[in-house]
């Protein structure tokens, strides 16, 4: 009888609490259910989940949330290194290919002309703490493709978690946003718990293809689900370049995953084109006009105010100084560009470390394209290539590839590093390593 009493009071406290304080409850909830799935991840995920609620943080337009994820972030990445490094710490390295070192080695060299910068950077606190993110993603995706992501299980589960975070998150943000929960957006244009449309419709393009693929490795409702939020956000944004980049991404991914996987990839694609026309109408509606002086949304000022400032200065401004640069040049009245960032992830790196850079990065990209063309991909594999192709799309209008303050070069990247992972599995040993085992076995 007690037991009754207790649970009956229990309700009654619960459904005052929830009356009363609607907001605050739910969040609470949220929070103790959030934090539930993160202990029973294991120490790796939930450091990958951290960095991705962090890197969402702090470009929420949630005020507690952003302000927290300031240090949070930098504090969640050095969790996940640690994290990294004490998982794999076992077992030999895998070696890795050619192709993969030449990946690497353009990413590890662009990483130190970005250090190196912080000598005449504009804004040296920016460039050292920007450094230090893309150093750790290197030195996690390197450790992932040669120790961790070795077996195919583990890799797939480890995407799964981050897919789960931003997908989630992408639906309380459409939750929330229709309840009238969220501020008003700068834009007109739905956002949900990003602070601008375009930070959420980027981050949803990689999240759809990543769940894509990870629904192809292992085929159930959850996972069919976790792609729902993603599409969604997508054609609430009303970004055009998310729909270019969805639009060639899902035809390289028909393109190149066999006969099966072409048939359902047009045959989803043909379903959502028409289940979604009401959705995807404004989207289509965008393309052509003429928004802050010309069709791509004054993107074409900023291009030439990035290029006419790096004319003055050819050495670059720094790593990760845009920001800083862009907004004293509009205060000062030398430009007429009022976004903070170029917009154009290419011609960003080019404004931030030179030409040369620009030339660096070229070259590891090369190598990532070269990668994608030789492998034939299967499962995973499958939806990791759609977003790395979409990814190239997107950086044409985005300045995000190395934003390692948001989350989407560690769900870039991490699809990079998927791929080359899935190379390194089939990477021959060494053959002193083979010539050490065959005389272990004669002995």
């Amino acid at each position: 009888m007690i037991w009754f009493i207790a649970a009956l009071v229990a309700t009654c406290l619960v459904a005052f609490l929830a009356i009363q304080f609607t907001v605050p409850f739910l969040a609470v909830t949220a929070g103790l259910i959030a934090l539930s799935w993160l202990l029973r991840q294991g120490f790796w995920r939930a450091s990958y989940a951290l960095v991705i609620f962090f890197t969402l943080g702090a470009i929420s337009s949630i005020g507690p949330w952003s302000s927290v994820s300031t240090y949070g972030r930098v504090a969640a990445v050095a969790l996940l290194l640690f994290a990294t490094f004490a998982t794999t710490s076992k077992g030999d390295a895998k070696p890795l290919g050619g192709l993969q070192k030449w990946i690497f080695a353009f990413l590890g060299l662009l990483t130190v002309m970005a250090g190196v910068s912080a000598i005449w950077s504009a804004s040296v606190s920016d460039t050292l703490i920007q450094f230090a993110l893309l150093a750790a993603l290197l030195l996690v995706m390197n450790r992932l493709v040669r120790r961790r992501w070795v077996d195919r299980g583990t890799m797939v589960g480890d995407l799964r978690a981050g897919i789960i975070v931003l997908s989630v998150s992408m639906a309380a943000g459409i939750v929330t946003f229709y309840a009238g929960f969220l501020p008003p957006t700068f834009s007109g244009r739905f956002q949900g718990l990003f602070n601008n449309p375009n930070a959420a419709a980027l981050v949803a393009v990689v999240t759809l293809f990543i769940g894509w693929g990870v629904f192809l490795e292992k085929r159930s409702v959850v996972n069919l689900l976790l792609l729902a939020s993603p599409l969604l956000t997508i054609a609430l944004t009303e970004t055009r370049t998310a729909f270019l980049a969805v639009v060639v991404g899902g035809l390289w991914i028909a393109l190149r995953g066999g006969l099966r996987i072409f048939l359902t990839t047009l045959a989803v694609g043909v379903a959502v084109a028409i289940l979604g026309v009401p959705l995807w109408q404004p989207v289509l509606a965008r393309f052509g006009v003429v928004a802050a002086g010309d069709v791509y949304a004054g993107r074409t000022l900023g291009w030439a105010t990035a290029l006419e400032l790096l004319q003055e200065r050819p050495i670059g401004y720094g790593w990760g100084s845009t920001q800083t640069v862009f907004a004293s040049a509009y205060q000062s009245g030398a430009s007429l560009f009022q976004p903070q960032s170029i917009h154009n992830s290419y011609l960003q790196v080019a404004f931030e470390i030179s030409w040369v850079g620009f030339g660096v990065m070229v070259l590891a990209l090369a190598g990532v394209v070269v990668m994608i063309l030789r492998q034939k991909p299967v499962g995973v594999e499958i939806g990791l290539s759609g977003a790395v192709v979409a990814g190239l799309i997107i950086h044409f209008s985005e300045s995000a590839i190395f934003g390692t303050g948001q989350p989407y070069p560690w769900v870039y990247w991490f699809a990079v590093a998927g791929l080359m992972a899935s190379m390194t599995r089939h990477q021959p040993e060494w053959p002193v390593r083979s010539s050490r085992k065959a005389l272990a076995r004669t002995s």
